[in-house]
């Protein structure tokens, strides 16, 4: 056959085969249903009723009148309900489907990654996204007819509206991974619809606020505002990341690697905000107060805490899949034991920042221009409470698989916030029961983070408090000091498969000159 009978393959054709394979499924599905059809013709009438009042009531005073601000609004806040609510509610519903129809099974035994998985229901999010902004952007742009409204605030309202809602469909995702069962699929649906509901309302309060106060002028003049904007993207960046990395790590087999990026993101994300802080007390010495100081040691408790309930409680073992995969030199391999997967391991990840975070609030106090008091007392507080739950929650893991192989690190999650809530109600309510009505000491309450930290704050008996305190949080590291050094160990003298050569395929004899080729 000769080759001008080939016929000729167009360049859109030989795109497509580079696009996403969920990408191309999951953007036919969504624009083929009935709900995407109703939601556009839907906001599509509501757009154009919404600009056909506003011509009959502004008559023929319109250009002298201040009706844009009230007229962008409305536009926003029916492109809002589509982009906030509509798009990310679609995009949890369509990783949740691929389980209710067993249909993620199909997925699971092809080529395509979890990475790929995710960017693919992600990209068909966007591409909503784009179909939405296209409809509804004429509208908006129509309001800039009317006073009030210039093109600055539209372009930031569109830029901050779109990469909102990216965020919310990442967030969405990776709430939709964790849903394994019937019955948590519902509450994670009602909570998924209660936050998208709550950030529609906080995004447009603000947008409308913006326009209302600044008069369609975002203060762009000002420094601080594009030191805020800088510091919000890199945020959303950070956290888009981070839910990213979870959502691929719940997808990611169980045997797999799936604590590394995590772990990492996450560190990344609270040296990020050490850098943000320290550059504002550096640039603005003024404002370091000791309230400040305990405001980021709180978040940090918060960051690491919930970090810790999932990665102290993981197990130990490394698998072979892991095994196959780490670095072959064993000095790196050390170094980057702290990210591996395992309890242990997680436990001595928290246990370097942990006082990394304590050093870094001791210096904002030493800055602080005004009195420090008892802040120095609530900052150890909070740390010695912080160690003594993981270290606690570290060794519940691990003595909970050694009764019973059917326990599950999530088991020892919850079980691990059942003995935080029941110290924090078990002295409140022999407080209550105290009939003779005798004077309590504070050391009563310690099992009770709160009212401690609260006797803390008020200077009774701090010093003992924070001695018995850092006392246990010392005991619970030297209970875990063994399993972290297995840990190390094990890790560091693994022994690695040998590297894979890639099979010669089979020489074929070469005929002789006289035989015959037959």
């Amino acid at each position: 056959m000769s080759t001008a009978s080939i016929p000729r393959i167009s360049w859109p054709d030989r795109a497509s085969d580079w696009l996403n394979p969920i990408l191309v499924k999951e953007t036919r599905q969504a624009l083929k249903s009935r709900q995407f059809i109703a939601t556009f013709f839907l906001l599509l009438i509501a757009a154009w009723l919404t600009s056909t009042f506003a011509l009959l009531f502004a008559s023929d005073g319109a250009e002298f009148r201040r009706s844009g601000p009230i007229l962008f609004s409305a536009f926003y806040m029916i492109l809002a309900v589509a982009i906030f609510i509509i798009v990310p509610f679609a995009a949890f519903r369509s990783l949740l489907s691929e389980r209710d129809q067993f249909t993620y099974e199909v997925l699971s035994i092809t080529t395509l990654s979890p990475r790929q998985i995710v960017w693919g229901k992600l990209c068909s999010s966007i591409v909503q996204i784009f179909i939405y902004y296209s409809a509804i952007t004429p509208f908006l742009a129509f309001s800039l007819q009317f006073k009030g409204v210039n093109v600055r605030l539209l372009g930031l309202v569109l830029v901050s509206a779109a990469f909102g809602s990216l965020g919310l469909s990442m967030a969405a995702l990776a709430v939709s991974t964790a849903a394994r069962h019937r019955a948590l699929q519902v509450l994670l649906t009602l909570g998924v619809l209660a936050g998208l509901l709550f950030a529609f309302s906080m995004n447009t309060g603000m947008c409308v606020s913006l326009i209302q106060e600044r008069g369609g002028m975002p203060p762009m003049d000002d420094s601080g505002f594009w030191w805020g904007c800088a510091s919000l993207v890199s945020y959303f960046i950070a956290y888009f990341l981070l839910l990213m990395e979870l959502a691929i790590a719940q997808l990611t087999f169980d045997a797999d690697n799936r604590s590394s990026w995590v772990r990492l993101g996450i560190a990344g994300l609270f040296w990020m905000s050490v850098a943000w802080v320290a550059g504002a007390f550096i640039w603005w010495p003024t404002i370091i107060v000791p309230e400040m100081a305990l405001t980021f040691m709180g978040l940090a408790i918060a960051h690491w805490g919930i970090l810790g309930l999932f990665a102290v409680t993981e197990h130990d073992a490394l698998s072979r899949r892991v095994r196959r995969n780490l670095l072959r030199f064993g000095v790196f391999r050390v170094v980057l034991t702290p990210l591996m997967p395992g309890g242990a391991r997680g436990l001595l990840f928290l246990l370097i920042h942990i006082p990394l975070t304590v050093i870094f609030c001791l210096w904002m106090l030493s800055k602080a221009t005004t009195s420090v008091g008892t802040s120095v007392d609530v900052l150890f507080g909070l740390t010695g409470y912080l160690i003594i739950y993981l270290c606690l929650g570290a060794f519940l893991a691990r003595l909970s698989r050694r009764l019973s192989g059917e326990m599950r690190p999530s088991h020892a999650r919850v079980f691990m916030v059942l003995i935080v809530a029941l110290g924090a109600i078990f002295p409140q309510l022999l407080n209550l029961l105290n009939l003779r009505q005798a004077t309590i000491r504070p050391i009563f309450f310690i099992t009770d983070p709160f009212t401690t930290l609260m006797h803390l704050s008020n200077g009774e008996e701090s010093g003992l408090l924070v001695a018995l305190l850092m006392a246990a949080a010392g005991i619970g590291v030297l209970v875990n000091l063994p399993a972290m050094f297995r840990g190390v160990v094990e890790v560091a003298m693994a022994r690695l498969p040998p590297p894979m050569v890639p099979a010669m395929p089979p020489v074929e004899p070469m005929a002789s000159a006289g035989a015959n080729p037959r």
